[in-house]
């Protein structure tokens, strides 16, 4: 065996001296490699043999350690590939919760417009002559009317149109919603300079929160919500949080898919989910969105 690297021979003679001056083991790994023989990855393990007080020598054990370094990398690429192909099912998911909302809303809405106003038209020219046909005629309206209704919910919660105009948008919209639908207090505080994100990062951004908001709406018991969209240095950061009974992460983690979901939509858009909570303190949820160059 031989030093490939004069940098690693150096370093080897800097972690001997580094434990005779301090009295201290410590470990580091070292590529190796032969003349004919694949190069290694072994762990040497530093440790003071003491006279008394003073460090007369040092033992340097090594630990053939390749194999599970390589083992390491094989599951790092497939971890890798699992999470693109994740991330690929995920937005070929969205795209087509987009396109079944774009069909029932302009499709279906339209067809349904087009039969109320026949019905109402039927009403208009024969209830006076046939008034027996009034209370069917009103009948098959209200029944339209909660038809046109679940069309646009169905629409709505396969993607709101909101969406459609920005992350800006889609937030003004989910936070609208769940005051309406909780009375709960929830304040949204919004950037001052223009937001251009792709689409795919907006969809992934507008899920976290409305996981989160859905969250709190079930388990949090909050008096008051608040979401922040704001600019940092590198990223966007979104933060969503609640003056709610709060939770332990670290155990609900292991028995719900959520949490999982929005840190995994976090990695979608190449950051990162944050989830910070303590029983009786409240949540905080903070989704950092890597920054593109036309975002200004």
């Amino acid at each position: 065996m031989r030093w490939p690297l004069n940098n690693q021979a150096q370093l080897f003679r800097e972690l001997v001296a580094q434990v005779i001056q301090q009295n201290k083991a410590t470990e580091q790994e070292f590529l190796l490699s032969g003349l004919k023989a694949a190069p290694k990855v072994v762990l040497i393990h530093f440790v003071p043999e003491v006279d008394g007080q003073r460090v007369v020598s040092v033992l340097a054990v090594g630990r053939d350690i390749s194999k599970l370094r390589a083992a390491e990398r094989r599951l790092a690429n497939s971890n890798a590939q699992l999470r693109d192909l994740s991330t690929r099912r995920e937005t070929a998911r969205e795209e087509e919760r987009k396109l079944i909302a774009r069909e029932i809303h302009d499709e279906l809405g339209q067809h349904l417009t087009a039969l109320r106003m026949g019905i109402s038209l039927l009403r208009f020219q024969f209830g006076a002559s046939t008034p027996e046909l009034t209370p069917q005629v009103e009948r098959l309206m209200v029944l339209t009317d909660k038809t046109i209704q679940v069309v646009r919910d169905v629409s709505t919660s396969l993607r709101p149109s909101a969406l459609n105009l920005g992350l800006v948008s889609g937030l003004e919209w989910l936070t609208t919603e769940f005051v309406t639908l909780t009375r709960v207090p929830c304040t949204l505080h919004l950037p001052s300079i223009p937001l251009t994100l792709p689409d795919t990062h907006i969809t992934a951004a507008f899920r976290i929160v409305q996981e989160s908001l859905t969250n709190i709406a079930r388990y949090a018991e909050a008096t008051q919500v608040s979401v922040t969209l704001s600019p940092q240095e590198t990223h966007w950061l979104l933060e969503v949080q609640d003056n709610g009974k709060g939770f332990d992460p670290d155990a609900v983690g292991r028995k719900t898919l959520g949490l999982a979901g929005m840190r995994e939509r976090g990695l979608m858009l190449g950051g990162k989910v944050i989830i910070f909570s303590h029983p009786g303190h409240g949540t905080t949820v903070q989704a950092f969105i890597p920054m593109h160059k036309d975002t200004y």
